[in-house]
């Protein structure tokens, strides 16, 4: 498993169970505020990390992009160069048997 399936698996069991606490009416209306009012917070937090994360993501993904580009680009110069090379090769054996 890739480990951006396992960091999709565990925030979503996350966000399931403080989610599943804060929906049970049970749980909210029994626990002490402190805790429900934590769990609150948990889910603030989490979004906020979540978001920074999409962000970063995101971020990473135009890096990558621009990498990609320019490889591309070199791809091209290298394969012009080897050209040019494979045509002064040529153009000095044919020298070459011109002067024999």
């Amino acid at each position: 498993m890739n480990q951006n399936k396992k960091s999709l698996i565990i925030k979503g069991f996350c966000k399931k169970s403080v989610e599943s606490k804060l929906g049970n009416e049970k749980f909210v209306n029994n626990a002490p505020p402190a805790v429900v009012e934590n769990e609150r917070k948990k889910t603030g937090k989490r979004s906020r990390k979540d978001k920074e994360c999409e962000d970063e993501i995101d971020r990473l993904k135009k890096e990558v992009r621009k990498f990609w580009v320019q490889i591309k680009k070199l791809e091209l110069v290298i394969e012009k160069a080897v050209a040019i090379a494979l045509d002064l090769e040529k153009m000095y054996y044919i020298q070459l048997a011109a002067t024999w």
